[in-house]
C-alpha cells in the first residue's frame, strides 16, 4: 500500500535522488539543458527546503513501506500583477 505524508527531513535526501534521476530524464529528453557537477544540494538548500518552510509551500512524499517512491512540490502564488480574477 501507496502512502502519502508530509515530507520531514528524514525524506530530504530521498527526495534528492528522485530529483536527480528527474533531472538525467529531462536532460534526455532536452538536451538543451544540461545538469550542474552535483546538482543536489543545490536543489535540496535552495528549492526543497523553502517549500518544506514555506507557510504557502507544502511538500508531499508517496511511501511504499519504507521507502521513498515519490514527491510533491507545490506552492500557492500570489496573482501576477497585470492580470485580475474574474468572479
Amino acid at each position: 500500500m501507496i502512502d502519502i505524508v508530509r515530507a520531514e527531513e528524514k525524506h530530504v535526501a530521498d527526495i534528492g535522488k528522485l530529483w536527480s534521476e528527474l533531472i538525467i530524464f529531462h536532460q534526455n529528453v532536452d538536451p538543451i539543458w544540461t545538469p550542474v557537477e552535483n546538482p543536489i544540494p543545490g536543489f535540496i538548500e535552495n528549492h526543497l527546503r523553502r517549500f518544506m518552510e514555506s507557510k504557502d509551500g507544502l511538500v508531499l512524499v508517496a511511501m511504499d513501506e519504507q521507502q521513498t517512491i515519490g514527491y510533491s512540490l507545490s506552492e500557492i502564488r500570489r496573482v501576477t500583477p497585470g492580470l485580475k480574477r474574474e468572479t
